[in-house]
């Protein structure tokens, strides 16, 4: 089953091999793997690029790549108060020169399957053995990525959620598992929440999108009324 997981997270996380800023200023590398130091950086299985070829990358050139972030990270603005408004929304490309230092798709999987199987044990304790295996393999699977995209572990700040999953309620799930990607720009990946929300409902995508409201344009909104959606300001699920 990790396998599938692990797809499932991929195709929300769009792997990147290069270290880059996430939109908080996060070194991250990977599929949204976030490095919370150079001690946790270079113990990483990286490569470096040399006369085209990927080379296992020394703890040097690891420790030199991680300070080269830093420093890209410090001349956009870093910890100052005064930092420009959208510092670090950035695509991921923005970073791909900065440093040589890459990481393998095999590397990035490995530490994948890890990371599933520490969180699916944080959910075990959380909500039961009992709860956790009376849900079918598409709840586990979005339940898992949920507590991935918000990195708490153990589905912290989801106390509905939990409640919800002891009880073997598959709407409330489903409406407690709506999240910010980013609380403080108050943005959501729309895609990734649709399709979380349908696989615990049980419903399929489309109809769990109708009555999803929307933070449209003009042009967007035309779409959303083609679809039988609703649009508002900000998004949330009538189901």
């Amino acid at each position: 089953m990790q396998s599938h997981i692990n797809d499932y997270i991929t195709d929300g996380e769009s792997p990147v091999s290069y270290p880059y800023l996430d939109t908080k200023g996060c070194l991250t590398i990977g599929k949204g793997f976030k490095i919370d130091s150079e001690d946790q950086f270079a113990r990483l299985d990286l490569e470096v690029i040399k006369d085209g070829v990927p080379a296992a990358a020394t703890e040097a050139e690891k420790r030199r790549a991680f300070r080269q972030m830093q420093a890209k990270y410090e001349a956009l603005g870093g910890r100052k108060k005064n930092r420009p408004a959208g510092a670090f929304n950035r695509r991921a490309t923005a970073y791909e020169t900065v440093t040589d230092i890459r990481m393998s798709m095999a590397s990035m999987n490995a530490i994948l399957e890890r990371e599933i199987a520490t969180r699916t044990g944080k959910i075990r304790t959380e909500v039961g053995d009992a709860a956790w295996n009376n849900l079918n393999r598409a709840q586990q699977t979005a339940i898992i990525d949920i507590d991935y995209n918000t990195g708490g572990g153990g589905l912290v700040g989801f106390p509905g959620l939990k409640r919800a999953i002891r009880n073997g309620d598959a709407q409330v799930m489903a409406r407690e598992s709506l999240l910010y990607t980013d609380r403080t720009a108050k943005q959501r990946n729309h895609q990734r929440l649709l399709r979380n929300y349908a696989a615990l409902s049980g419903a399929s995508r489309r109809d769990a999108a109708r009555g999803a409201w929307h933070n449209c344009s003009r042009r967007r909104a035309r779409h959303c009324r083609l679809h039988g959606w609703t649009c508002r300001r900000r998004l949330t699920f009538n189901p």
